[in-house]
C-alpha cells in the first residue's frame, strides 16, 4: 500500500514537473526543432494578420490582387529575417505541436485587440 502511494505521488510529480515548463525552457526547445520561437511566431503572425486585413480591405481597388498580396508578404518576411519557407517549415513543425500553437495564437490575438484600443462598453437598454 506505501508503495502504490509513494508511486504515484512520484507521478504526479514528474507530470507536474514537465508541465510546469517555463517559457525560456520553451524558447530552447522551439530553437532544437529548427523552427521560430513562439516570440518570434507571434510577431510574424500579426503582422501577417494586419498585411491580410490590409488586402482585404483594398482587394477590390487592386487591379493586380496577387501581385500586391506576394509584394507585402515577402516585405514581412524580410522584416522578420524569414524566408517564406522558413516561416512554411516553422507553421508545419508548430502544426504538431498544437498546445504551443495555441498559446501563440491566444498572443496574436491579444497582440491585435491592444492595437485595436479600447472597445466601447455598450450601454444598457432602458
Amino acid at each position: 500500500m506505501q508503495k502504490q502511494g509513494f508511486l504515484l505521488a512520484f507521478i504526479c510529480v514528474c507530470l507536474l514537473s514537465f508541465s510546469c515548463n517555463k517559457q525560456t525552457g520553451n524558447e530552447e526547445k522551439d530553437k532544437g526543432k529548427g523552427r521560430l520561437t513562439t516570440k518570434q511566431m507571434v510577431a510574424v503572425l500579426v503582422d501577417i494578420h494586419l498585411t491580410e486585413a490590409a488586402l482585404r480591405e483594398k482587394q477590390n481597388q487592386l487591379q493586380n490582387y496577387n501581385y500586391y498580396t506576394n509584394y507585402y508578404y515577402s516585405g514581412v518576411f524580410k522584416k522578420h529575417g524569414l524566408t517564406q519557407e522558413s516561416f512554411h517549415q516553422s507553421m508545419l513543425s508548430y502544426k504538431d505541436d498544437l498546445k504551443s500553437l495555441e498559446i501563440i495564437y491566444k498572443r496574436v490575438v491579444d497582440s491585435l485587440s491592444r492595437m485595436q484600443g479600447p472597445t466601447p462598453t455598450s450601454k444598457p437598454v432602458l
